[in-house]
């Protein structure tokens, strides 16, 4: 975007991904319809975690315990209702999505953290309400 409004080439080997955001910000036109993809791998007031957009569906998936959520936003803007187990074709359909995106760009996934002390509790987050949505 930022590229393209100064007038300057784009840079494809540093643009793994993305769009140019201009014909939204100029109202010269839509943009081309695609999925969208989150990756938060780590810790930081959420449990790590991934999400993809595509059209209507939102799919979250939590790398600790492998939690899937499935949300409809046309009817669910909010993120209350969880259709994971109503629509597991839709939840498996974009899981695959999700998992390919994160294959062709080489996205760095949660490990171990070996000075990790199951006795004393050390540096585990502790689960909170606030880190996943209602189901």
């Amino acid at each position: 975007t930022l590229l393209e409004l100064a007038g300057l080439p784009p840079k494809p080997a540093e643009h793994v991904d993305g769009t140019s955001l201009v014909p939204l910000l100029k109202r010269s036109g839509p943009l081309a319809d695609r999925e969208l993809f989150w990756h938060y791998p780590h810790y930081h007031k959420t449990n790590p975690y991934g999400a993809v957009r595509s059209s209507n569906w939102k799919l979250i998936e939590f790398f600790e315990d492998g939690e899937l959520m499935l949300f409809d936003l046309a009817k669910d803007p909010t993120e209350q209702d969880n259709l994971a187990q109503s629509h597991p074709e839709k939840a498996q359909e974009l899981l695959a999505k999700m998992r390919a995106w994160r294959k062709a760009v080489d996205a760095q996934m949660p490990s171990p953290n070996p000075a990790y002390d199951a006795e004393k509790g050390e540096g585990k987050k502790k689960d909170s309400n606030k880190t996943k949505k209602k189901k």
